[in-house]
């Protein structure tokens, strides 16, 4: 537990949900086209999963506060760690299917760069490639294809601290 660097890899499984900055709307309820494509249903899922791992990182870190503080037990650290481990599995799982996964809709192609921006980028206001490209491209995607009207908080609309991403924190 002394080597352990879990509190600060933990907080980079939050990094991911608010760094796209203007792109913090997602996809209108209203759009045919949204209910029938596979990959916004993915994106949703992924969604879901991330917001688990973010809420598993919160309460291992508490955990890990508590035993450092001589509250917690060891067991109670080991299953908060393995719980916030197998959600970020699962969302990671999620990641590969949206990638496998045909957009066949605007929706979908901005639901799979949300993705990217969410899972990638270092910092909302990150001016290194391809990152300003990646925010205009979602941005253009929003506003042409009218996709106005939240409909889930956007990976790229909730906030994460730390660097890196998903994939490190699992390593």
């Amino acid at each position: 537990m002394a080597d352990s660097d879990h509190t600060t890899t933990l907080s980079t499984v939050t990094r991911s949900k608010a760094i796209a900055g203007g792109a913090a709307k997602a996809f209108s309820p209203g759009n045919s086209e949204i209910a029938s494509d596979t990959a916004v249903f993915v994106w949703s899922k992924w969604r879901a999963a991330q917001d688990e791992v973010d809420r598993l990182c919160r309460r291992q870190q508490c955990v890990e506060a508590d035993h450092r503080a001589g509250v917690g037990g060891v067991d109670d650290y080991a299953a908060a760690l393995r719980a916030e481990k197998t959600a970020g599995e699962q969302a990671i799982e999620l990641l590969k299917r949206l990638s496998q996964t045909p957009a066949v809709s605007l929706a979908g192609v901005a639901a799979k760069l949300d993705a990217v921006l969410g899972e990638g980028q270092p910092s909302e206001d990150d001016d290194e490639f391809p990152w300003p490209l990646i925010r205009s491209a979602l941005a253009d995607l929003m506003r042409n294809g009218q996709l106005d009207e939240p409909l889930v908080a956007s990976a790229a609309a909730a906030p994460r601290s730390g660097a890196g991403n998903l994939h490190d924190h699992l390593r």
